[in-house]
């Protein structure tokens, strides 16, 4: 069975992006792409692939310093995951 999944994630003193651009791999393993909105979806994924890559983007944003030069003071602002069966 295939998935649809949306995330949506906003960031303060992500200078240079740094983190938001480190977090894209994770998104597009995931079969996701970038909306150019802040929104990465995808309208059909595994869902074991995108639970696997959710988990890992929450890991990254618990502990942030564990991306190279991050800044220190970079901060979730929100992160919304919306997942429902693909039509």
């Amino acid at each position: 069975m295939q998935w649809r999944v949306i995330v949506r994630m906003s960031l303060s003193d992500d200078q240079g992006s740094v983190l938001r651009n480190s977090l894209s791999s994770t998104f597009a393993a995931a079969g996701l792409q970038n909306t150019a909105t802040g929104i990465w979806e995808s309208p059909s994924v595994d869902i074991k692939m995108a639970a696997d890559s959710m988990a890992s983007l929450i890991r990254t944003l618990a502990d942030p310093s564990s991306v190279s030069g991050v800044d220190p003071t970079v901060a979730l602002n929100h992160l919304w995951i919306y997942v429902d069966q693909a039509k």
